[in-house]
């Protein structure tokens, strides 16, 4: 039973994706829906503001409609979406967040009780989030998302590989790199 139940939900699926490759926009945003929390997560991981969460979400789904007649299969729609998603994300930052020094990024900060990082006290929140935020900063932007994907979204190594479009050999080596480089400046501060 369980495996027909999938098996309709992917017709389903299927079907609301070809409906939005013919234009009808209600079907693209049902399908929108059936990944909006993994978007506004990775986005808001990636960004650190609600706001320009937010913005890239909307320009994403802006560029995805314009382009649904290129997604090939229907089951790889949550792929595909995120993977734009993190294109829009890395040019927003490029346009934006280098502009701003990291001080004034600490002093904005207001959304600091958004993610539970199982500490009790609001300082102690705020102090572990923008470590959190200053050793992500410090990686790579392609080691940035695949800890943003792996520990804040929970996504499996072979799901960063299907949405980054790269080999889950390259994915584990990454992810090793980034996790060494967060021990190494825990040691150092």
């Amino acid at each position: 039973m369980f495996i027909h139940m999938l098996f309709i939900l992917e017709e389903e699926l299927e079907e609301l994706i070809n409906k939005a490759k013919n234009g009808d926009k209600e079907a693209f945003i049902e399908c929108v829906k059936l990944v909006q929390n993994y978007l506004f997560n990775i986005a808001y991981m990636k960004l650190n503001n609600i706001e320009d969460a937010n913005d890239v979400i909307q320009e994403t789904m802006l560029n995805a409609f314009k382009n649904i007649s290129k997604l090939r299969e229907p089951k790889y729609f949550k792929t595909w979406i995120i993977r734009i998603l993190i294109n829009e994300c890395n040019r927003f930052y490029r346009e934006k967040y280098k502009r701003i020094n990291l001080f004034n990024k600490i002093i904005r900060r207001s959304d600091v009780n958004e993610i539970d990082w199982g500490i009790n006290t609001i300082e102690d929140k705020l102090d572990s989030k923008m470590d959190y935020d200053l050793m992500i900063k410090e990686l790579k932007p392609n080691e940035q998302n695949i800890i943003i994907l792996y520990f804040g979204n929970r996504f499996s190594k072979k799901e960063i590989a299907d949405i980054l479009n790269i080999s889950i050999n390259t994915v584990k080596t990454r992810l090793r790199r980034a996790e060494e480089k967060i021990r190494k400046k825990r040691k150092e501060g």
